[in-house]
């Protein structure tokens, strides 16, 4: 039988890390195997999604001789935004996977911001439903 660690009382000031948990809890199933990580991401990653990304980065290497490895810099952010709003525009998919990808290239590469950073945060900003 596995040890139950004790349960220390949380602090009155909430860190990022205890919001979720609590927000995460709130609506958890009860069975272990509905809330494995593993679950999470079979209900919601895409590996078509996925499988567009990775030809589309594959195409544009050889269309166009883009290397993220070599520094260059373009307005990836600008067009990934474009990219969304064609998006909403014509409901065209392939603009989201170019969206996509061109945020992950920003990511390895950043340009478009003077202090590129990685802080994790909840902003309070949350996507509304439909």
């Amino acid at each position: 039988m596995a040890k139950r660690l004790t349960q220390y009382p949380m602090p009155k000031q909430s860190t990022n890390t205890q919001m979720m948990r609590e927000r995460l809890l709130s609506g958890v199933p009860d069975s272990p195997e509905e809330r494995s990580p593993g679950r999470i991401i079979a209900d919601t990653w895409s590996k078509e999604f996925e499988d567009y990304m990775r030809n589309r980065l594959v195409t544009g290497h050889f269309r166009y001789g883009v290397h993220v490895d070599e520094g260059a810099c373009y307005k990836k952010v600008s067009s990934a935004i474009s990219r969304l709003q064609a998006y909403l525009a014509t409901g065209n998919l392939e603009h989201l996977v170019d969206a996509a990808n061109l945020a992950m290239m920003e990511y390895g590469n950043p340009c478009e911001h003077d202090d590129p950073h990685f802080e994790a945060a909840d902003d309070g900003a949350h996507t509304e439903q439909l």
